[in-house]
C-alpha cells in the first residue's frame, strides 16, 4: 500500500518545481533530508505509516533522487527503500550542456 507525500519546498511560489538551483541554494541537502525525517515522524505520530518499525519507502525521480539518497545517510534505520527512477549519473555544467544538446538535436518536435 502506497502513500505519496510530496514535500511542501517544492512549490514555493517563487520557485519553480524544475529549478534546482534556487531551491538548492536556498536549503542544503540536509535540511531537504531532515524535512522528509519531520514528516515521517509526522505520520508516525498520527497512526499513518503502517510500515514495520516506522520505515518508509522513498520515490524520487532524477537529480532529486540525491534527497532519497541523502535521507537513507542520515536515517538509514527508518530507509526501507529507494525507488529512484532516472536519477543522473552526475551533475555538472559539462553534463548539463551535453544533456541539452542531446535533447535539442534528438527530441521530437512535440516533447521540445
Amino acid at each position: 500500500k502506497y502513500q505519496f507525500f510530496v514535500p511542501r519546498t517544492f512549490w514555493c511560489s517563487n520557485a519553480p518545481l524544475a529549478d534546482m538551483t534556487y531551491l538548492f541554494s536556498q536549503l542544503t541537502l540536509t535540511d531537504l533530508a531532515t524535512h522528509l525525517e519531520e514528516i515521517r515522524q509526522d505520520l508516525v505520530t498520527q497512526g499513518l505509516l503502517t510500515t514495520k518499525d516506522g520505515k518508509i519507502g522513498l520515490y524520487s525521480h532524477s537529480l532529486y533522487s540525491v534527497i532519497a539518497f541523502q535521507y537513507a545517510t542520515q536515517h538509514p534505520e527508518y530507509a526501507l527503500f529507494i525507488e529512484a527512477e532516472a536519477p543522473p549519473p552526475y551533475n555538472t555544467k559539462e553534463w548539463s550542456v551535453e544533456k541539452t544538446l542531446f535533447f535539442e538535436g534528438n527530441a521530437s518536435e512535440k516533447r521540445k
